[in-house]
C-alpha cells in the first residue's frame, strides 16, 4: 500500500522511554530510515512524491507474502487483445465519425483505461500495462486524422476549381458528394466571352494573353460566386457558370443576372487599362438560359469533370452569341425573363431562330442604368433574325 498504509512509531520515542515496549508485543517490527538525507528510497506507484523509503517497500513484500495475495501481472495477451480493439475503435471513429467526436471518444478510452489500470493495481492487485492501450489508441487515431486532412485538402482543391469557398466548404461538411451525380434539374446557365479578343490576342505576346486572360478570369469567377454561381468551364476567354447546383437555389435566374451586370462593371477598369496598353475596346457579351439540364459529375473512367449538358446549355451558348447582332451586353432566353422581369429593367428585342431549333426564340436584355443612363437608346429596335 501507499507510506501511510503501515504505522510508524519514531525511534527516539522508544528509547526516551514515551512508548513501552509492550506495545510491539506479537507485532512484526521492521527498522528502518525515512529521512531523505540517506538516499534510502525509492520510486513506486504508490508513493505521492515518487518515492518511497526502502523498509515501507520490505513492509509491503512482507505484507504480499503474508496475505497470501501478490501482485499479479495482467496477461501479455489480454494487454496486447485491448489494444488490438483499442486500435481498431480508434481507426473507426477517426473515419466514421465527426472530428471533434471521435476525439472526445479516444480521450475518453484512454482515460477510462489509465483509471481502470490504477483501479485494478489499488484495489484488485493486478498490475496492468499503462502505455499500450493509450499508445494503440494514439497512433492510428493520428494516422487517420492526417489521411483524411489531406484527402480533404485535395477534394477541396478540386470542388474550388467549380464551387465557391462556402459551396465547398458545405459539400466537405456534409462528407457527401452524391448530390454531384448526375441528373435532371432546372437550372440557369449564364455563358460570357469577350468580343473579337482572338483577333485581339494575336497582336499580343503570349505572356501578355495569359497575364491578362488570368486578371480577367479571377474578377469574372469571383462574380460568379458572389452570386452563388458555380464555374463549370473555361474555354479560353469564355466562362460557363451554372446556378441552382449543387445546392439549390430558389432565385437561380436572379443569380445568373445580378451575375452578368457585375460582369459589365467588374470589366470597366480592366477595359480602361486594356485600352491605354493595347488601344483595343474590350467588351464582354453575356447570354443567359433557364430550364432543365442533366448535371452533375459526367465524363469517363479516366476522367471526370463536373458539368452540364442538354438543349438548355446549347440555347444559352447560342445567346452569347447573339449579344453581337444586338449590340447588347446581356441577352436573355424567354424563360430567363419570366423568372426576373419583376427585378430588373428588360427590354424585348425580338424572336431569334438558333441553330438546332425550328422554333424562334423570344430573347430580352437587362438594363443596368449605372452603366448606361440612356437605357442603351443605341441597340436596335424588336427584330427577327436568324443565328
Amino acid at each position: 500500500g501507499p507510506p501511510g498504509a503501515f504505522p510508524r512509531v519514531a525511534y527516539s520515542r522508544i528509547v526516551s522511554g514515551e512508548i513501552p515496549p509492550e506495545v510491539f508485543e506479537g507485532q512484526i517490527v521492521m527498522v528502518g530510515a525515512t529521512t531523505q538525507i540517506l538516499q534510502d528510497v525509492f520510486p513506486t506507484p504508490f508513493a505521492p512524491r515518487r518515492t518511497m523509503p526502502g523498509v515501507l517497500i520490505h513492509a509491503n513484500v512482507l505484507d504480499t507474502l503474508l496475505s497470501g495475495i501478490p501482485i499479479r501481472r495482467a496477461p501479455i495477451w489480454l494487454v496486447a487483445s485491448l489494444a488490438a480493439v483499442a486500435g481498431g475503435g480508434a481507426a473507426w471513429a477517426a473515419t466514421a465519425l465527426r472530428p471533434l467526436t471521435a476525439f472526445l471518444l479516444v480521450a475518453a478510452v484512454a482515460l477510462g483505461y489509465v483509471a481502470g489500470t490504477h483501479g485494478a493495481f489499488r484495489w484488485g492487485r493486478v498490475w496492468v500495462e499503462v502505455f499500450p492501450v493509450p499508445i494503440a489508441l494514439l497512433v492510428p487515431y493520428v494516422g487517420v486524422v492526417a489521411k483524411n486532412f489531406a484527402k480533404e485538402q485535395v477534394e477541396k482543391r478540386r470542388l474550388s476549381r467549380f464551387f465557391s469557398p462556402s459551396v465547398v466548404k458545405e459539400i466537405v461538411r456534409q462528407k457527401d458528394d452524391a448530390g454531384l451525380g448526375a441528373g435532371r434539374r432546372r437550372m440557369t446557365v449564364l455563358f460570357s466571352d469577350i468580343r473579337g479578343f482572338t483577333s485581339m490576342s494575336e497582336k499580343m505576346e503570349p505572356e501578355e494573353v495569359v497575364t491578362f486572360l488570368r486578371e480577367y478570369l479571377s474578377e469574372m469567377t469571383e462574380a460568379v460566386f458572389v452570386h452563388g454561381g458555380t464555374v463549370d468551364k473555361y474555354i479560353g476567354d469564355a466562362i460557363m457558370a451554372l446556378y441552382n447546383v449543387p445546392f439549390e437555389a430558389p432565385d437561380h435566374a436572379a443569380q445568373a443576372v445580378r451575375t452578368a451586370l457585375e460582369f459589365q462593371r467588374r470589366l470597366q477598369p480592366l477595359a480602361e487599362r486594356f485600352a491605354v496598353k493595347h488601344g483595343s475596346e474590350l467588351r464582354c457579351g453575356v447570354g443567359i438560359n433557364t430550364g432543365d439540364a442533366v448535371v452533375g459529375t459526367i465524363g469517363s473512367r479516366q476522367r471526370l469533370e463536373y458539368t452540364a449538358i442538354g438543349d438548355t446549355i446549347n440555347l444559352g451558348s447560342r445567346l452569347e452569341s447573339i449579344t453581337k447582332d444586338f449590340n447588347v451586353p446581356v441577352v436573355i432566353s424567354e424563360a430567363t425573363w419570366l423568372e426576373v422581369k419583376e427585378l430588373f429593367d428588360t427590354r424585348y428585342l425580338g424572336e431569334v431562330t438558333v441553330k438546332g431549333k425550328e422554333i424562334p426564340v423570344k430573347i430580352y436584355t437587362v438594363m443596368d442604368r449605372t452603366l448606361d443612363p440612356a437605357g442603351q437608346e443605341g441597340m436596335p429596335a424588336a427584330a427577327s433574325i436568324s443565328s
